[in-house]
């Protein structure tokens, strides 16, 4: 049956009104589509934000949120330094894991002992999107 406007609106607006619904759609369907993800939550221990912890001990975590269902990730990177937002002390470079848990430092990197190190991630999607980084967090490493 067809729409009570059909009979009220030329052809040539109705097409008119179908382009600029279709448009005013598409770039919203286009962005859910990529499945970006963004850092939601860290933890460090399965803390937030200890205080003396054992440096030869550290074990990072990461919950991710996403726009879209299906967003998966695909890898991650982790920067840590003794300021917010550097990589000095240590960078992982891109790690191709979906691992969000129990991610932890390499064995030769030897932290200072009684240290605020601040460390951020940012994860890649199954698009190859990265996501901005995390909210700087931290640690402080024990005697």
């Amino acid at each position: 049956m067809p729409c009570c406007l059909e009979n009220m609106l030329p052809l040539c607006s109705r097409s008119l009104i179908l382009v600029a619904c279709l448009s005013a759609a598409l770039p919203a369907a286009h962005a859910a589509s990529t499945g970006e993800l963004t850092v939601a939550a860290t933890s460090t221990n399965a803390r937030t934000r200890p205080l003396g912890i054992a440096a030869d001990d550290i074990s990072l975590a990461w919950a991710l949120a996403a726009q879209a269902r299906g967003a998966q990730q695909q890898a991650y990177q982790v920067r840590l330094g003794i300021t917010p937002g550097s990589g000095a002390t240590w960078d992982s470079g891109k790690v191709a894991s979906d691992r969000q848990i129990d991610v932890t430092l390499p064995a030769t990197l030897k932290l200072q002992p009684a240290t605020r190190y601040h460390w951020q991630v940012r994860a890649w999607d199954q698009h190859g999107k990265p996501s901005a980084w995390s909210t700087p967090t931290w640690f402080e490493s024990g005697l």
